[in-house]
């Protein structure tokens, strides 16, 4: 009996220690990760709005990040629920290092031309998508379902940092340091990153199934058998396209079926499309160009966002577990909407007159608020998904929601580019608020979204 104990005790122990090695990794990993791209997608870009002074230019870079979650999410979803997670996950990040240090070196001999700023920007989002998408789906096998609700809450947390924090870090690059320098430095980043997730464990979920989790020779062989079933089904994935078409009309129906899902999934659409339209594109440009702006300041508003998103996530990972997301999800598309409205506003011809100081602070406001209220729903909504979407279609799932939900983006950009080149700058988020907050208006009504 005293022997089962002792056996028990080293099994827990055990298991939390892999599961906080995990946590750790995970975190740390997609900080690095994701950072890197964030700093690199807003340097590059102010870069290019710098050089050209052209909005177009500009949005077409913008284009680009988005352009390969939707062409290859679908597609990388398919393989993460098919071969080895840890290796797609770590080769991705070691094969994003060595794309930017290969930009490094082409700038040193020939400097840094807009079209190679392109070629990079969209490999290095393509290489993104394929990490993101496993790591994403590999996470309720990290972690135990109790630690669930928190480990989302601070990876969302990071995911949001890395994604807005970027323009700060960037910001600094462009004013201060070399760009050349930057590249190098986030090469060898993104590598280190690699190397760091080597480490990860994704058999927790396993480890918790198994009725005795003391019996080491047993558990090697199921990972040897599993390695061997891997090797199996990478070939079957080289050899079968129809089973990637297949396992894609799965993850469609699915969607389909689920009446709250698919409503969820298209009006976000939407809302994706007027973000991108509406603040996305034109905060930055309308701070750079418009009110005038450096790039060191336009970086430190956006640190709102990531401050904001922080502090709520933190808040969210402590509360008791929501029961219900639909007042959230109408709040913070709402204030969304109202920022956005109010972003052009600041902008209109004898509307407003403030100081740069004042433009500043309510730069502040507007990004911290709609940071916080995002938030609020974000994190119930990935848990919701999580929790409700079957393990063997998480991956098909992830990734088929970033192409849908993204699909408009590109075109979202390029459109807001083209009006900014034409027309008068405030007209392009005035027009995009007002039509995201009848959206909200229309979302609150549908009883589907009242019951999630």
């Amino acid at each position: 009996m005293e022997a089962n104990i002792l056996t028990d005790n080293c099994g827990d122990r055990r298991l939390n220690n892999a599961i906080n090695m995990n946590i750790i990794i995970l975190l740390m990993g997609r900080l690095v990760s994701l950072f890197g791209s964030g700093i690199y997608s807003f340097a590059m870009s102010m870069y290019i709005l710098s050089k050209t002074g052209s909005s177009m230019s500009f949005s077409i870079n913008m284009a680009l990040i988005v352009l390969p979650m939707v062409l290859f999410s679908p597609i990388s979803g398919v393989i993460a629920d098919k071969i080895d997670k840890k290796k797609m996950i770590v080769s991705m990040d070691i094969l994003s290092g060595i794309l930017i240090l290969a930009l490094y070196g082409v700038s040193v001999i020939n400097g840094l031309q807009i079209i190679n700023i392109y070629i990079a920007t969209f490999l290095l989002s393509v290489c993104t998508v394929f990490f993101d998408t496993p790591m994403q789906a590999s996470i309720p096998s990290l972690v135990n379902k109790e630690k669930l609700t928190k480990i989302n809450s601070w990876n969302e947390a990071v995911s949001s940092i890395t994604r807005i924090s970027g323009p700060f870090i960037g910001g600094v690059v462009f004013a201060l340091i070399d760009i050349r320098l930057f590249l190098l430095v986030n090469g060898i980043s993104f590598i280190l990153s690699g190397i760091s997730e080597m480490f990860l464990n994704f058999n927790v979920e396993k480890m918790i199934n198994e009725e005795l989790i003391n019996q080491e020779n047993n558990l090697i062989k199921d990972y040897e058998d599993e390695e061997i079933n891997e090797v199996v089904e990478k070939k079957s994935i080289i050899t079968n396209l129809k089973e990637y078409w297949g396992n894609f009309v799965e993850g469609i129906k699915y969607i389909k079926n689920e009446k709250w899902l698919a409503t969820l999934v298209m009006y976000f659409l939407a809302f994706n499309f007027f973000v991108g339209m509406g603040i996305t594109l034109p905060g930055n440009y309308i701070m750079m160009n418009v009110i005038g702006f450096s790039p060191k300041i336009i970086g430190i508003i956006n640190m709102a966002f990531p401050a904001a998103t922080l502090v709520t996530a933190m808040v969210i990972s402590v509360l008791p577990e929501a029961k219900s997301i639909y007042r959230k999800l109408v709040f913070g598309l709402s204030v969304t909407s109202i920022s956005i409205i109010i972003i052009g506003m600041l902008i209109i011809p004898g509307l407003v007159n403030l100081s740069m100081t004042g433009y500043f602070i309510v730069f502040i406001i507007l990004y911290a608020g709609t940071s916080m209220a995002l938030t609020t729903f974000n994190i119930p909504i990935s848990v919701t998904l999580q929790k409700m979407v079957p393990a063997d279609k998480r991956g098909r799932v992830f990734s088929i929601l970033p192409m849908i939900t993204l699909a408009a983006m590109p075109v979202a950009f390029l459109l807001s580019g083209f009006m900014m080149e034409y027309l008068p700058v405030f007209i392009t988020p005035i027009l995009a608020g007002s039509i995201m907050l009848i959206l909200t208006l229309s979302i609150s009504r549908k009883k589907e979204i009242k019951e999630i």
